[in-house]
């Protein structure tokens, strides 16, 4: 009678990176084994790693897990084991932060009363929802905008005078909210007189 007697991998996790869209979860068995492991997230099954096809003294892969939202989640590997092997499953809480976002604006046009419209153009990385408000040379809000669309703002129904607009883009899920401002003015309109004379 022939007796195997198998050994209990250790399995290691750890991860690089935890930001939103750049993190990787880091595996290492601590042995050189053969067959499958899965990983699990949140107790859902996320991938499927045949490691028969690692060698060296430790058997250590990478999973990348940058769709995983931002947020507390548990992550797990569970090794099958093989003829040598036992099966294993290890445990590790991992925090994804929201990664940042940017808003720039990039170029603003004046306007003159009742004639032109003030446009001005934005770029944003990592777009959620987009909120403009204008506020006067006093401080006063004069216009404002919680769902904006599309990368170009223009408007032409304020008096003549300074402003500032501050264009938001709102924390989401996945990323931070940033914002930018700047300053615009809508110059008076020239004024016309006309001159009737009766014969």
């Amino acid at each position: 009678v022939k007796f195997v007697v198998k050994d209990l991998p250790e399995i290691k996790l750890n991860n690089t990176g935890d930001v939103y869209g750049n993190v990787v979860l880091n595996v290492n068995i601590t042995s050189n084994v053969t067959g499958i492991a899965y990983v699990y997230v949140d107790g859902m099954k996320y991938a499927k790693v045949n490691v028969t096809n690692f060698t060296g003294a430790n058997t250590v892969f990478n999973i990348n897990l940058n769709n995983i939202s931002a947020g507390n989640h548990t992550i797990t590997v569970e090794y099958l084991g093989d003829e040598i092997h036992f099966n294993n499953t290890q445990s590790f809480n991992l925090f994804i932060n929201k990664a940042n976002s940017v808003v720039n604006i990039t170029n603003v046009v004046n306007a003159t009363y009742n004639t032109t419209n003030v446009e001005v153009s934005f770029n944003i990385t990592n777009r959620t929802t987009v909120s403009i408000v204008i506020r006067n040379a006093t401080g006063d809000v004069v216009y404002t905008t919680n769902d904006f669309q599309g990368d170009l703002f223009s408007i032409e129904t304020l008096n003549a005078g300074n402003y500032n607009i501050t264009i938001t883009n709102n924390v989401g899920d996945n990323y931070n909210a940033s914002s930018d401002s700047a300053l615009f003015t809508i110059y008076k309109a020239n004024s016309s007189l006309i001159i009737t004379v009766a014969l």
